[in-house]
């Protein structure tokens, strides 16, 4: 083989200038093993350039989630389908003073993930001060894009959250009353005491918690909680 021709022909596929194998094979100033070599190299640059594709755009996702995630007034950790930790939100690294997550609580966090119920996890960290985290698991939505990703909230125990009841009545189609109730819900109030704080009866509560329910999809209380905190993200709780 030519070097020079052989330079030009790899620069030309390089290039994108050969879709298929047709122009090889009409090249006439190409010898046979020429041509056999660029049928041999043409089918690993497709697969580069649709891997190249496929990691532009799950960085692309990437990025946008890490941006929504530093507008969480919540810390946040996101975990891989493997429970590898993939990003962390300023509010995490504030919380644990570094970009480094503690193995017991990257530990606790996959388990959270993993459960057969969800539902919340408590761990106590030294040097964090404050007392205990609580864990709660986003489950993202596949039409999110995510995947298996999963995000994990870390909770100060009894802290309160500020939850956007008008971006969780759009995304579900809740009315602001249930909006409302799901908010409390998220917050650990019982059908009683949200019924106290709104001064309706707990029955009324819990007609609301059914629709709302039945709108998000969520399975239970718990799962209710989930879709909360999701909107959070301006996501839908997946799975």
């Amino acid at each position: 083989m030519r070097l020079e021709k052989v330079r030009s022909l790899l620069a030309r596929l390089a290039q994108g200038q050969h879709v298929d194998e047709s122009p090889i094979e009409a090249d006439e100033s190409l010898t046979e093993s020429e041509r056999e070599l660029g049928r041999l190299v043409l089918p690993l640059l497709r697969s580069r350039r649709s891997l190249e594709k496929e990691l532009g755009e799950v960085a692309g996702k990437a990025r946008a989630l890490e941006a929504a995630l530093d507008q969480m007034p919540v810390p946040a950790l996101v975990l891989g389908p493997d429970g590898k930790l993939l990003a962390s939100n300023r509010g995490a690294v504030e919380l644990l003073q570094g970009p480094g997550v503690p193995y017991p609580l990257l530990r606790e966090a996959w388990a959270a993930c993993t459960a057969r119920e969800p539902g919340e996890r408590r761990v106590a960290l030294g040097g964090l001060g404050k007392g205990p985290l609580e864990l709660r698991v986003v489950p993202m939505a596949r039409e999110a894009g995510a995947g298996d990703v999963r995000v994990v909230l870390l909770l100060r125990v009894g802290a309160v959250w500020a939850f956007d009841r008008a971006r969780l009545s759009k995304l579900h189609g809740l009315t602001p009353k249930e909006a409302e109730v799901v908010e409390f819900v998220a917050l650990g109030l019982t059908n009683k005491e949200i019924g106290e704080r709104l001064d309706v009866a707990p029955e009324t509560i819990r007609t609301h918690i059914s629709s709302a329910l039945l709108k998000t999809g969520a399975k239970n209380r718990a799962a209710l909680v989930s879709v909360a905190f999701a909107a959070l993200l301006g996501l839908t709780a997946g799975e």
